[in-house]
């Protein structure tokens, strides 16, 4: 979650994406079915997108990443980034080969 609207913070930026991020200790918000640990009571296989979403280890996330913009505003994803996990996702979730 960025909490700023991506479009218009790269806007901002004069087209230098590189400067572009946001504070990675306020990305992610809690997840009440993780934290709370129904997810684990009720055998609902889970996947963690954060590595996607904001790879590294630094403190920001980026806003735009190999030439992708991540965000279509305060917090949703891209069309495009929705697309890239898709086969990770039916791996994970369906056990697909």
């Amino acid at each position: 979650m960025p909490g700023k609207d991506a479009p218009t913070f790269l806007a901002a930026s004069d087209g230098r994406s590189d400067a572009c991020f946001f504070p990675r200790d306020t990305a992610f918000e809690p997840d009440p079915l993780l934290d709370g640990g129904l997810a684990a009571r009720y055998g609902v296989r889970t996947l963690d997108l954060g590595p996607l979403l904001c790879p590294g280890s630094g403190p920001g996330c980026p806003a735009v990443l190999g030439g992708v913009v991540l965000h279509r505003d305060t917090g949703h994803i891209t069309d495009t980034l929705a697309r890239v996990p898709a086969p990770r996702l039916d791996k994970g979730l369906l056990g697909a080969p």
